[in-house]
């Protein structure tokens, strides 16, 4: 390893021999020398349930749901009209881009 790395401080080489003996005991996983290792709970694991947003009104899977808010329903005249103004938007595209 020295020959074909070259490292300047001690801490350098102690996180490179870690990352050498990681990258040995996965290969030795591999081919099944070695148990497979469990890995240690990680730190940001730790902070993502701590960090964990809560519904503001304390409701829970459905009662939360049905409580959310709802967009307005469009009566049926309302929807012809928007699908009209989306037509003719998109006719208006196609003009520009062909003629």
């Amino acid at each position: 390893m020295d020959e074909t790395y070259h490292f300047e401080e001690k801490s350098e080489r102690a996180e490179g021999r870690e990352a050498m003996d990681d990258i040995d005991a996965f290969e030795a996983r591999m081919r099944g020398d070695a148990p497979a290792r469990k890995a240690a709970p990680s730190a940001s694991a730790a902070n993502a349930k701590e960090n964990k947003p809560k519904p503001s009104n304390g409701k829970k899977g459905a009662d939360y749901v049905s409580a959310a808010v709802k967009a307005p329903k469009m009566t049926e005249a309302q929807q012809d009209a928007a699908d009209a103004r989306s037509a003719v938007a998109d006719l208006a595209k196609f003009e520009q881009r062909v003629g």
